[in-house]
């Protein structure tokens, strides 16, 4: 079984400053990419984890717009895991199933997905039991993870501020499932034990920095009876979503905000490699 994951779109932004004929037109245009990705991939399914709207008061036109583009993914069951910014969102279509809370649901004979749909609450997800009774089990969700900055500087200072979603590494590690997916962090990451492959952060499928270090796009899950394995589908961000940075980084510092996380016995690492020229 072949599955697209994305997430964080954030699809009807007003928080981009410019004319939402614009905004429109940058959303249809990650749409329309990600929907040729998943008729090239063949896919079986569609994975949304979280934020595809940037907010619960979207414009009806966008969610036409992503509606229609969705639909344009034949034969292919699409599941949402809404986040904190769309919680709210729904769909009135058949082969679109939006999770509320946690759900559990059979997509495959031999596949469960165990799926939370965020919920304006605290839930203590550290000790949530699952019943695993399919062959391969996948817990997906939007979630902050709490990882240490050992030099990272990286942006999981959030525990209280989206502390309704957040989650230690070894939460993830205890829930024992094939597979964990999930949404929140912008960055496209593989949590593994060893070689073994736990989880993965699917990322946003674009970069809206002008200086594209870190490569982004879709996650394509490919899972086989034996093996489960990711690889990403960089995609192009829209013109006039780019932005200068407001911080210049060197290269060495760059390296060193992506480099591996180690958490014990585990480690969180890039799931492709940095873009970094000779220049930067």
């Amino acid at each position: 079984m072949k599955i697209l994951c994305t997430g964080d779109l954030h699809l009807g932004s007003k928080r981009r400053r410019i004319n939402p004929d614009m905004v429109l037109e940058g959303d249809k245009e990650i749409l329309d990419q990600i929907v040729q990705v998943a008729i090239e991939e063949c896919v079986d399914s569609v994975f949304i984890l979280g934020d595809l709207f940037d907010s619960i008061d979207v414009s009806p036109r966008v969610v036409e717009l992503c509606l229609d583009r969705l639909n344009q993914i034949k034969n292919t069951n699409i599941y949402i895991f809404p986040g904190n910014h769309d919680y709210e969102i729904d769909f009135n279509s058949n082969n679109i199933t939006v999770f509320k809370g946690w759900m559990q649901k059979d997509i495959r004979k031999e596949i469960t997905v165990y799926g939370y749909g965020f919920q304006n609450e605290n839930k203590d997800f550290w000790n949530w039991k699952f019943d695993f009774n399919s062959q391969i089990n996948i817990i997906c969700g939007h979630f902050s993870v709490n990882l240490p900055k050992n030099g990272q500087g990286n942006k999981h200072k959030n525990r209280q501020r989206n502390s309704e979603i957040c989650l230690n590494t070894h939460d993830i590690a205890c829930w024992n499932a094939d597979i964990v997916l999930l949404g929140h962090d912008h960055t496209s990451r593989s949590f593994k034990k060893g070689d073994k492959l736990i989880a993965a952060y699917v990322g946003s499928p674009y970069n809206i920095f002008e200086n594209e270090w870190v490569s982004r796009g879709v996650v394509i899950c490919d899972i086989e009876k034996d093996n489960i394995s990711l690889k990403l589908r960089r995609l192009e961000c829209p013109r006039d979503f780019k932005v200068k940075a407001k911080n210049k980084h060197t290269a060495n510092e760059i390296k060193e905000k992506y480099s591996p996380i180690p958490v014990g016995e585990y480690t969180w690492e890039l799931l492709s490699p940095l873009n970094i020229n000779a220049n930067d």
